[in-house]
């Protein structure tokens, strides 16, 4: 299950659905996220929102955490890495264009 927190347009959702075979669920704060997804959540796709340990200990079957910001300061880095969850962030994103 992939789940965002960020509003991402139609053409992004559709090769998303096309690469992976699965839609996208979306909420509007990682801590909204009802636990009965996050128990089943491959993939969090979210803003630079407080990740709460608590939150992360639902998320058994998570792989891949993708922050779309530059800084991710606010996560349980420790936890993610005991865990061997990759985590992405959208580096350079404020940067010259």
């Amino acid at each position: 299950m992939i789940i965002s927190t960020v509003l991402l347009n139609d053409e992004v959702r559709r090769m998303v659905l096309e690469q992976t075979g699965e839609e996208i669920a979306v909420c509007s704060k990682v801590s909204e996220i009802p636990e009965e997804q996050l128990v089943l959540a491959d993939v969090i796709i979210a803003r630079n929102e407080l990740f709460e340990a608590e939150i992360l200990e639902k998320c058994i079957n998570l792989k891949l955490l993708y922050i779309m910001s530059a800084g991710v300061d606010k996560l349980p880095f420790a936890e993610l890495q005991a865990r061997g969850i990759r985590v992405c962030n959208a580096s350079g994103i404020h940067g010259q264009q």
